[in-house]
């Protein structure tokens, strides 16, 4: 999982990755030195805990992933089922280009079976 992190981290504009548990737990993660990653996980999952809430009480189907967009940067966050995958990049992100390569590396993440966190 490390390796598929550091692959996308190569993207133009991607500042870092993480995969995490629903709870917040870091699973791995290749992030700046700048960037805490138990800091975005608990961001992250903070707004997992609400944003499932709302969509479970309006009946949609669970989200396949969907976008931050704060004045430095973007945080995209992808399900992947038992665990998610969270991509922060700088605010200058063409996402309609990368989106492509955040979904292939979900896929080789998911392809390498179910998480266990």
């Amino acid at each position: 999982m490390q390796q598929i992190l550091e692959n996308l981290n190569e993207e133009l504009g991607i500042k870092g990755s993480l995969i995490m548990s629903p709870d917040g737990v870091v699973v791995a993660s290749v992030l700046d030195d700048r960037i805490r990653d138990e800091v975005v996980a608990a961001l992250i999952s903070m707004v997992l805990l609400t944003l499932n809430r709302a969509i479970q009480e309006t009946g949609y189907e669970p989200f396949d992933n969907f976008v931050m967009t704060a004045s430095y940067g973007k945080l995209v966050v992808v399900n992947l089922e038992t665990a998610y995958l969270v991509v922060i990049s700088d605010q200058f992100i063409k996402l309609d280009l990368t989106q492509v390569e955040i979904a292939s590396a979900a896929e080789r993440i998911r392809r390498r079976g179910k998480l266990s966190v």
